[in-house]
């Protein structure tokens, strides 16, 4: 579970990114986690955002300072001009205020590289969560079909060395000793006398060339993260 710390850590002020999950472990896979030392000293968008709830409760925007306010005080409160588009740091006493919102340009490139390294980590996690899903598909359409073949074709079940579950699993081998039989089609004619086998068969094929290609997406994904 995540700290009081790290909790906190998103939000204070200027920074408003990361540790976004109660579960850390999802932070860590996402590449957004952040291991905070301790509490922020100041917190919020800038002084007042927090008294605004009304306006939260409305669904309005509370990030910026109120029009109002001006454009001179605005600037005051977040430390960039407004008006003109402009994204430069206002030295007030030689220190170079950073937005709230984090829009400098230097906090951009940062931003940029934070989002590229957690696009990478999700889709190196959609592509374990897509091999994990097709492989267990694999086990039971695997079981499915040993189960109706023992029963409907038991001379083509003991041709083909009366494979179990459990001895695959025990065996440590990448793909079942029938896996040819079934990704090269064999069993279409090898099985054309045996309809329930044959369906079973044609499932686990397009289940085997699945996981397959979420194999390699797998790996293709771990090599350009």
């Amino acid at each position: 579970m995540q700290r009081p710390e790290n909790h906190a850590h998103p939000h204070a002020r200027g920074k408003h990114y990361g540790n976004f999950a109660d579960l850390s472990v999802i932070d860590l896979l996402s590449g957004t986690f952040h291991d905070a030392a301790d509490f922020p000293m100041t917190t919020g968008f800038y002084e007042g955002a927090s008294a605004r709830v009304p306006q939260m409760r409305a669904g309005r925007d509370v990030s910026g300072p109120r029009a109002r306010r001006g454009a001179a005080e605005a600037a005051a409160v977040i430390g960039y001009p407004l008006g003109d588009g402009a994204l430069r740091p206002v030295p007030r006493d030689g220190v170079a205020r950073h937005s709230t919102l984090g829009v400098d340009r230097g906090d951009n490139r940062a931003h940029s590289s934070r989002l590229d390294r957690m696009l990478a980590n999700a889709m190196s996690g959609a592509a374990f969560l897509a091999t994990a899903l097709s492989t267990a598909l694999v086990f039971y359409l695997c079981g499915r079909f040993l189960r109706v073949l023992r029963i409907e074709a038991p001379q083509v079940y003991a041709e083909l060395g009366s494979p179990t579950i459990g001895r695959y699993l025990w065996s440590n081998e990448l793909l079942m000793v029938f896996s040819n039989f079934i990704l090269t089609a064999q069993y279409r004619a090898r099985l054309a006398a045996f309809p329930a086998s044959r369906a079973w068969a044609s499932w686990l094929h397009w289940a085997h060339w699945m996981q397959i290609l979420t194999l390699v997406w797998l790996l293709v994904s771990i090599v350009t993260s």
